[in-house]
């Protein structure tokens, strides 16, 4: 019987970009007209929200959450 190699890897494609466009499908959402304003004005979102969004729409949060991953995983191939 074979052994199973279980290896966890991201197919997501915004973990491949640079961190400055890791943001872009929510920078997207925001463009939306059937989306109400309230809910895409930052002010309104949960401290969390507006702390990772900060000033940079959301580049050093971005930076935060792939720094932990390392050459095997979903830094693998980064252009970052």
């Amino acid at each position: 019987m074979a052994d199973i190699l279980g290896i966890g890897l991201t197919h997501y494609p915004l973990l491949l970009g640079r961190d400055e466009y890791m943001a872009a499908l929510l920078k997207t959402s925001m463009k939306d007209p059937d989306i109400p304003t309230d809910v895409k004005d930052p002010a309104n979102w949960s401290e969390l929200g507006k702390r990772e969004w900060s000033d940079d729409g959301g580049t050093a949060a971005a930076d935060r959450a792939t720094a932990g991953c390392g050459s095997a995983d979903c830094s693998a191939g980064r252009r970052g």
